[in-house]
Formats: structure tokens, sequence, C-alpha cells
């Protein structure tokens, strides 16, 4: 019996223990929308805005000055295209699902800027 509720409290701290460390994650990034976002666009210098869609649909049509990384390679190059992990990086995708994970992964690498802008309709 005690072995059972030692197992019970031991899975509990861990399933709890596992939802902070999510939800710190969460609020690791900021979600702007449309205005914001193109307000950043407008008025600041030295922001990275990263396109995470694949290399085709960065070809068929991008925001100006967008670096193209697709979100499935961003674990193993964002160093390359971003060194400074302090820059503000405004983060989009075609309808805002890649850019989620895309600005998770980044924040993961340990960047501390990450704006996560969804759509790219909301940058247009």
């Amino acid at each position: 019996m005690k072995r059972n509720v030692f197992f019970i409290t031991a899975a509990a701290l861990i399933f709890i223990l596992s939802g902070a460390c999510y939800a710190q994650e969460e609020l690791s990034y900021k979600t702007v929308y449309s205005s914001e976002s193109k307000d950043i666009i407008k008025t600041e210098k030295n922001i990275i805005i990263l396109d995470v869609r694949s290399e085709s649909e960065y070809a068929g049509g991008h925001i100006k000055e967008a670096l193209s990384l697709p979100y499935t390679d961003i674990s193993e190059k964002a160093e390359q295209f971003i060194p400074d992990k302090q820059t503000k990086i405004l983060v989009y995708c075609q309808n805002g699902g890649r850019s989620i994970i895309a600005a998770r992964k980044l924040v993961r690498l340990g960047y501390s800027n990450v704006y996560n802008c969804g759509a790219i309709t909301n940058l247009e």
C-alpha cells in the first residue's frame, strides 16, 4: 500500500512539474497581433522577421526583408541566422501553427525576445 502511494505521489509531482515547465515556456514568447506587429516592423530597427514556411512557400511570396528558415530547420540552423539571442525576432508562417512551433523552439534554444505573429496575413 505504501508503495502504491509513493508511485501515485511521484506521478502527480511529475505531472505538476511538467505542466509548470510548459506554462513557463508558453510565457517565454509573446504573441502579437496584426497592428502591433506592423508597428514593430515600421518603427524598430535591428529586428529579424523570420518566415518559417517551406522554401517553396517563401519563394512564392514573403514579407519584405524576411529571412527564410523553415520551422523544421530551426534547431539546427537558428544560430547561423541569428547569432545574438537577444535580437527581437518576429516569427510568421501561413496560418499560425508553424509559427507557434518555431517560437517554442527558439525559446528552448535560448532566444529571449521572440514574438509570434501568426499568419503572414497579419503582417501584410
